[in-house]
C-alpha cells in the first residue's frame, strides 16, 4: 500500500506530544558538555521536503548562556532494513548563522540528526501480531510518499 504525508502534516507531527517528548530534555553527553550538564530541548522544528529524497530541517535550542541556537541541516531520507527511516548524510547549513555561534550550531545540528535517527523505527509501532514494513519512500513536491505493507498474523487481543 501507499501512504502520502504532506510537508504540512510532517511539521504538524513535530508539534505533537508523541514527537515532542522525544525532543525535550535530551540527555546526550556531547550536548550536555555545552549546557552545563543540563538536558537539551529542541524546539520550533520546521521541515521542508526537497527533490531527490532530500529534506531541509531547521530547529532551535537554548543554552544557559545563549538563547535560540539555530539547528540547520539538509539530509537524504532513506529506508533502512525496511523498518527505519534515517536522515542520511546530514549536512550543516551555515548560511545566515552568526559566525560567533556557527561552531556550536554545527555540533548541535549533528547531534539533532542522531536524535532524529533514533525516532522513526516501525518496530516501535508494531502491535501484537502486526508487522509494518517499508519498501521505499520518495519526495514528490511537498509530499513524502511511502510504499510498504502490514503483515497481520492475528488481530491484537485475539
Amino acid at each position: 500500500s501507499q501512504v502520502v504525508l504532506t510537508e504540512e502534516g510532517i511539521n504538524r507531527a513535530f508539534r505533537a506530544e508523541l514527537v515532542q517528548k522525544r525532543l525535550v530534555n535530551v540527555e546526550s553527553e556531547t550536548l550536555m558538555n555545552f549546557s552545563g550538564g543540563e538536558p537539551i530541548t529542541f524546539r520550533d522544528v520546521e521541515v521542508e521536503l526537497l527533490p531527490e529524497n532530500q529534506i531541509q530541517i531547521n530547529a532551535l535550542t537554548d543554552l544557559p548562556n545563549r538563547q535560540d541556537v539555530p539547528i540547520r541541516m539538509t539530509a537524504t531520507i532513506i529506508v533502512e532494513r525496511r523498518r527505519r527511516i534515517r536522515f542520511d548524510n546530514p549536512t550543516f547549513n551555515a548560511d545566515g548563522i552568526d559566525e560567533d555561534v556557527r561552531g556550536i550550531s554545527e555540533i548541535f545540528t549533528n547531534a539533532f540528526a542522531d536524535v532524529l535517527n533514533e525516532m522513526v523505527d516501525l518496530d516501535r509501532f508494531d502491535l501484537d501480531g502486526v508487522t509494518l514494513r517499508l519498501n521505499r519512500l520518495e519526495t514528490s513536491g511537498k509530499n513524502l510518499v511511502f510504499s510498504g505493507y502490514a503483515q497481520i498474523d492475528h488481530f491484537p487481543g485475539t
